[in-house]
């Protein structure tokens, strides 16, 4: 079975706990949540959520950081996966909705940064004044979003002594995308400053 024949045509809304994009219900359709269970994660809103009921998770939340700690694996056995889904992509979306990105980051940086938040990609983000910077101050490392704030760490082996710094606040000189064994990548650059 495709994802044509089985996905109803206006099916759009987006399950909370893991991003997907495909319910037909709005998640908060009867004001304390729907009907209608995620495929993909198996979280119904207004139960899941729902600590009487569920058996103790409360939060949309709560239950992605299940999902995800038990594999981020496609849990419905009759509706099968988009033929394009990628769970991470998926949950970096939703994360990136409910995050408070840092003040002053302008809106194309955080759009251009988006696609890699949660990833396993490496960046370097020059942020300050673009009138009176000459270099900018600069971050190397993973981002990633957690208690609703984005985060970045050098690396991601779980040392003792690494430790996650928040974003800093903007506004962003330029964005790059750090490639092993090749030149960076710009995912972005506010017009008019030039990097020594």
């Amino acid at each position: 079975m495709t994802e044509e024949e089985w996905r109803p045509a206006g099916a759009t809304h987006v399950c909370p706990a893991c991003g997907y994009d495909h319910l037909w219900e709005d998640p908060a359709a009867y004001g304390t949540g729907s009907l209608e269970i995620c495929p993909c994660c198996l979280f119904q809103p207004g139960f899941d959520n729902n600590a009487a009921a569920s058996g103790g998770v409360t939060s949309p939340a709560e239950y992605r950081a299940d999902w995800i700690a038990e594999g981020s694996a496609w849990k419905s056995d009759l509706i099968p996966p988009p033929d394009s889904w990628d769970p991470i992509a998926q949950v970096s979306r939703v994360i990136a909705s409910a995050v408070a990105w840092p003040r002053d980051w302008q809106q194309p940086a955080i759009d251009a940064i988006e696609p890699h938040l949660g990833s396993e990609d490496r960046v370097r983000i020059l942020v300050g004044p673009p009138e009176t910077s000459v270099s900018g101050t600069a971050y190397e490392g993973h981002i990633y979003a957690a208690d609703e704030q984005v985060l970045i760490v050098h690396d991601r082996t779980l040392r003792a002594d690494v430790f996650p710094w928040k974003l800093p606040p903007g506004p962003v000189l330029r964005l790059e995308l750090l490639r092993p064994r090749r030149s960076r990548l710009l995912l972005y650059a506010v017009e008019g400053w030039q990097e020594p």
